[in-house]
């Protein structure tokens, strides 16, 4: 059986409340859980525990992303086919798979938080100190 130290506790617990608000975000607080996640990374921004910066970088990350998908994509597509009745329901399928898509992901990044492990949604790896 691993035994875990402190510091490595205190990482997970940080990349599992990030994920968590990242989630929160998603499903039930949209706003009220991504501020959460602001305050939590703007107090831990020079954190020396990578793992649960890494965790907090990537959940504001993929925040960013899904905010223009949403809202870039979304609006482009409302403005082009919107007017129809088909365009609405093309709208709203691809509202429904990118944020359907996002929450996979959070859901794998927890699950790699869980269990102590860096999450990168990218190729890029988690930004040092």
């Amino acid at each position: 059986m691993k035994k875990t130290t402190g510091a490595q506790t205190a990482g997970n617990t940080l990349a599992i409340l990030a994920q968590s608000l990242y989630l929160l975000n998603l499903l039930l607080l949209p706003g009220l859980a991504l501020i959460g996640l602001v305050v939590l990374w703007w107090k831990n921004r020079s954190s020396h525990d990578s793992l649960g910066r890494c965790h907090l970088v990537q959940s504001l990350t993929l925040s960013a992303w899904l905010t223009g998908l949403l809202g870039g994509g979304g609006l482009l597509i409302w403005q082009t086919v919107g007017s129809s009745p088909s365009g609405i329901s093309i709208l709203l399928l691809y509202l429904i798979v990118v944020h359907t898509g996002f929450v996979l992901i959070g859901m794998i990044a927890l699950a790699k938080a869980m269990s102590h492990q860096h999450f990168h949604v990218s190729g890029r790896r988690c930004p040092n100190p």
